[in-house]
């Protein structure tokens, strides 16, 4: 389809998309940077409406167990580069977070316990917080966990994948590095942090977090599922096609995406069930641009040559 680049608007490409098959006409001819500015621009869209969802859905229990935070270990309070409890720093504890989580402060010198009755492997994740670091542990599957060793007071974290023995190897070896360490006799006045300060610093953080990690992860699984369909379709169906090329499959299968992507983003704000947002977007977009492909290929075939 030898014909010059059009230029489709944004909001023109994506309310076109939403009516109908009509404006897949002039789509097909669409430049192959306007069509990834646009499709990126999009995916923007989406995670930010996914994370603001998240975030207000979220917000009443953040606030609810910023309250039980509070009562349990009072604000933060920073001494150098040792982040202790306000409240009774010498004495270890835990606080149960959402999710299957548990928050277990850990002073120099103690042996880290868990709640009675229950073992390493009944939460989802696992925090630890020594005075000079803290172990993050997450259960990613039957015996796997992902754990991040840092400093709050470093950049960067130290990640190893281990199974569960593994990991809790690491914390024994943790906590005997924070129990070795020397202590000093002349420790620096305390700065206080307070939960409500706290409390704002991770809404922020976490919300942009999630934004930035459903974007780039979004974006690239778009891109991936659309380029193995459209190569499969392509290498397996191309016989039959008078007048697509691989760019026109391309284009189209990207532009038919943007009413799967719309539908996708409301699956994964609200955890619908049944469909997670790769699933949503595949299924929308294989039926949508299949019916497309069959409607241009149709329309421009030549006209069946009357019978004698």
């Amino acid at each position: 389809m030898g014909m010059p680049y059009e230029k489709t608007g944004f909001f023109t490409a994506v309310a076109g998309t939403c009516r109908g098959t009509d404006i897949f006409f002039r789509l097909v001819h669409q430049h192959p940077l306007r069509m990834t500015g646009q499709f990126l621009f999009l995916m923007l869209l989406c995670a930010l409406f996914v994370s603001f969802v998240h975030f207000f859905a979220a917000g009443k229990e953040i606030d609810q167990t910023a309250a039980r935070f509070q009562s349990t270990f009072g604000g933060l309070s920073v001494q150098g580069n040792r982040f202790l409890p306000e409240l009774q720093p010498q004495q270890g504890r835990s606080l149960l977070l959402p999710d299957g989580g548990l928050l277990t402060y850990v002073p120099a010198g103690e042996t880290p316990t868990l709640p009675e009755k229950t073992g390493s492997a009944d939460f989802n994740y696992l925090l630890y917080w020594f005075p000079e670091e803290i172990l993050f542990g997450k259960k990613m599957g039957e015996n796997e966990w992902v754990s991040l060793n840092f400093r709050p007071d470093a950049i960067g974290a130290e990640q190893t994948r281990s199974d569960l023995a593994g990991f809790e190897t690491r914390l024994r070896a943790l906590a005997e590095k924070q129990k070795a360490a020397p202590s000093s006799s002349a420790e620096p006045a305390a700065r206080i942090i307070a939960v409500d300060q706290m409390t704002g610093i991770f809404k922020t953080s976490w919300t942009l977090i999630g934004f930035l990690m459903f974007f780039v992860a979004g974006a690239i699984q778009i891109l991936f599922y659309t380029g193995v369909f459209v190569g499969m379709f392509h290498l397996t169906g191309a016989r039959q096609l008078r007048v697509l090329r691989f760019r026109e499959l391309f284009i189209i299968a990207v532009y038919a995406g943007f009413p799967a992507m719309l539908v996708a983003s409301v699956f994964a704000a609200f955890e619908l069930p049944l469909l997670n947002f790769g699933s949503a977007y595949v299924i929308g977009m294989v039926l949508y641009m299949l019916t497309v492909v069959n409607r241009i290929e149709r329309e421009a075939a030549p006209p069946a040559a009357p019978e004698n």
